[in-house]
C-alpha cells in the first residue's frame, strides 16, 4: 500500500521535448595554424557568439596563448601569445567585453600577474603584478564581478599568512586587498586553489590541504566578498574524499564539487611527495551552511580528474570530465582516455555522455577541463588528439530526454494538489517507456497505469508493452489529484525509455537518451 501511495503522490504532469541526436564534433585541432597553442587548460568561456580559452604552451614565444573561435568552429584566432615562461593559469573570466586571467610568472616582478584583454584581442594589459619575496604566489583562475577581481594565491606575497590568501583587486589595478588568509588558526585550510564561486555576497572555495583531521586533506570554506574571517564548511578525512578541487557550482542552497576519493596511504607526508597510491575521484554535494555533505558519485582509480577542474551545472544536471592516469612518458591515460559525464544534483541519473577515443592523432583524448554548457551543447578541449596530437576543441550536442516531466511544484505539503504532465518525443527504436519514483526508502518504483506500482520496469503512458513511438505526445496527464497522508521527505520522479535491443537485464536497463529527473520535497 505504501508503494501505491507514494507513487500516486509523486507522479506529476510533464512537458514534451524532442529527443536530439548525440553529436561529437571537433571544432579545432591545435597545431593546425602557424604559431598555434597547445596543451589547452581550464574551462572555456563564451559571450554567446565566440568561445575563449587558454593554452599552456605554443604561440609566438612558446609561452602559451589566449584564443577564440566561433561556436561552429570557424574563425579560430590566437588573440595573444605569452612570453616564454609566463605559464598562464587555466581558465578565464569574462566581464564587460574583456577577458581576465592569471599567470604564474611574468608581470612587472616576474612573480605572476592578473591580466586583461579585450575579446577582439586588443588591449592586453597587466592589471596587477604580484611580488613575492619567497615562493611563487601560484595564483588560481579569477572571478570578476562589478569591477572587482577575486582570486587566490597559494603563497602570500606579503608573508603574513603561511598557507595562502584570498584577494581582491579592481579591474583598473587599484585597491589590492587581502580578504582572508589561511594557516593561522587550528584546523585551518592550507593552500587555496581553483576558481572561487561568488554568490549572494559570499565567496566559496577549496584548499588543497589543512583541516581538522590529522591527515590534513583539504577543506571547503566561505567568506564575505567584502572580506573578513572565513568559515570552514567541512574538512576532508580521506574516507569522505581528499584534495577537493575549486570551481564549485551552486543551485542556490547547495554547493557541488569534485575531490579525490580514497587513498591507500594518507597522512602529512603525502603532501611532501612521499609515495602513495593515486585514488579515484568523486562528485560531492554540501549545504552552504556546511551541513549535509554527500558523495553523489565515486569513480574508480581509472577515472581521476584534471586538477583545478570543477563541474558545470545546467538546470538540475551536473556535467564533468574524468580521465585515466597519464603514462610516465606523457602518453594519454592507459586506463581511460577520458569521458564526459552527467549526473543529477540528487545523485541519480548518472550517464556517460561521450567516451573520448584515446587514439594517437584521433578525435581527442584526456579532456582538460569541465565542459561549458551552452544551449544544450557541451564545449571543451583535450590535451591530446588532432592531426598534430596537440589536442582539440570539441562540441557535444547533449541529447534531450525522450520523456520530460513537469510537476505543478517541486515542494509541497502532503495536503497539496499534485499534478504532473509529460511530453514524449518520437522514439524510432523498440523501447519500454516508463515513469518511476524513488521514495525516501530508496527503492525505485515503476508506475503501472491503472493498477499500481512495481519494482520491475513496466510500460506507462498508455503503451501496452514494447513499442516504438511514431509521433510526439504532448501534455499527457501522468497524475492529477488531491492526495493526503504522503510520507514526508525527498522523492525523485523520473521519466524515460528503456532500449530493449541493448538491455539484457531489466534490473540494469540501458536507456534511450537521458532520463528526465525531478526532485520533489514533501514537508
Amino acid at each position: 500500500m505504501i508503494a501505491r501511495i507514494v507513487m500516486a503522490a509523486v507522479l506529476l504532469p510533464c512537458l514534451a521535448a524532442a529527443a536530439s541526436a548525440q553529436t561529437y564534433t571537433v571544432l579545432h585541432e591545435f597545431g593546425s595554424v602557424p604559431n598555434d597553442g597547445y596543451e589547452a587548460t581550464g574551462p572555456l568561456v563564451s559571450d554567446g557568439v565566440k568561445l575563449y580559452g587558454v593554452t599552456l604552451d605554443g604561440g609566438d614565444n612558446d609561452g602559451g596563448t589566449i584564443y577564440s573561435l566561433n561556436l561552429d568552429g570557424s574563425g579560430y584566432a590566437v588573440l595573444h601569445s605569452f612570453e616564454h615562461g609566463d605559464e598562464p593559469v587555466g581558465g578565464l573570466a569574462l566581464a564587460d567585453g574583456a577577458l581576465y586571467g592569471t599567470t604564474c610568472h611574468g608581470g612587472a616582478n616576474d612573480d605572476g600577474m592578473v591580466y586583461s584583454i579585450k575579446t577582439d584581442g586588443s588591449g592586453f594589459t597587466p592589471v596587477y603584478s604580484f611580488l613575492s619575496p619567497g615562493d611563487d604566489p601560484d595564483p588560481s583562475p579569477v572571478t570578476v564581478s562589478d569591477g572587482t577581481i577575486y582570486g587566490q594565491l597559494e603563497n602570500d606575497p606579503d608573508g603574513g599568512f603561511d598557507d595562502g590568501v584570498v584577494y581582491s583587486v579592481k579591474t583598473d589595478g587599484t585597491g589590492y586587498t587581502v580578504l582572508t588568509g589561511f594557516g593561522n588558526q587550528p584546523g585551518d585550510g592550507e593552500l587555496p586553489w581553483g576558481k572561487l564561486l561568488l554568490e549572494g555576497g559570499a565567496l566559496y572555495g577549496a584548499t588543497k590541504y589543512g583541516g581538522p583531521y590529522y591527515a590534513h586533506l583539504g577543506t571547503l570554506f566561505s567568506l564575505p566578498a567584502a572580506g573578513g574571517a572565513h568559515s570552514i564548511l567541512c574538512g576532508f578525512s580521506g574516507d569522505d574524499g581528499l584534495l577537493p578541487v575549486g570551481g564549485l557550482v551552486s543551485d542556490g542552497p547547495r554547493l557541488y564539487g569534485k575531490a579525490l576519493s580514497g587513498m591507500d596511504m594518507v597522512g602529512p607526508t603525502a603532501r611532501m611527495g612521499s609515495p602513495f597510491i593515486l585514488p579515484g575521484s568523486c562528485v560531492f554535494a554540501i549545504d552552504k551552511s556546511g551541513a549535509g555533505y554527500t558523495i553523489l558519485r565515486t569513480f574508480d582509480i581509472d577515472a581521476t580528474f584534471v586538477l583545478n577542474d570543477g563541474l558545470a551545472l545546467d538546470g538540475n544536471r551536473l556535467y564533468g570530465i574524468v580521465n585515466g592516469i597519464a603514462g610516465l612518458d606523457g602518453t594519454p591515460g592507459f586506463f581511460n582516455p577520458g569521458q564526459l559525464f552527467s549526473i543529477d544534483t540528487n545523485g541519480a541519473g548518472y550517464r556517460v555522455l561521450h567516451m573520448f577515443d584515446g587514439l594517437a592523432k584521433g578525435k581527442g583524448a584526456m579532456p582538460s577541463s569541465a565542459p561549458l554548457i551552452l544551449d544544450g551543447v557541451a564545449y571543451g578541449a583535450t590535451i591530446y588528439g588532432g592531426k598534430e596530437d596537440d589536442g582539440v576543441i570539441y562540441s557535444f550536442s547533449i541529447p534531450s530526454p525522450p520523456i520530460t516531466l513537469t510537476p505543478n511544484r517541486s515542494e509541497f505539503f502532503s495536503t497539496d494538489y499534485i499534478a504532473v504532465r509529460a511530453n514524449v518525443a518520437a522514439i524510432p527504436g523498440r523501447c519500454i517507456p516508463f515513469i518511476r519514483v524513488t521514495p525516501p526508502s530508496g527503492q525505485p518504483l515503476y508506475c503501472v497505469q491503472g493498477r499500481g506500482f512495481t519494482e520491475v520496469p513496466t510500460p506507462f503512458l498508455g503503451f501496452p508493452g514494447i513499442v516504438t513511438v511514431p509521433a510526439p505526445i504532448t501534455d499527457y496527464p501522468v497524475f492529477d489529484t488531491l492526495f493526503r497522508g504522503m510520507p514526508l521527505g525527498e522523492y525523485t520522479l523520473e521519466g524515460g525509455a528503456i532500449d530493449v535491443e541493448k538491455t539484457t537485464d531489466l534490473l540494469n536497463p540501458v536507456y534511450v537518451g537521458p532520463v528526465d529527473s525531478q526532485t520533489l520535497v514533501i514537508r
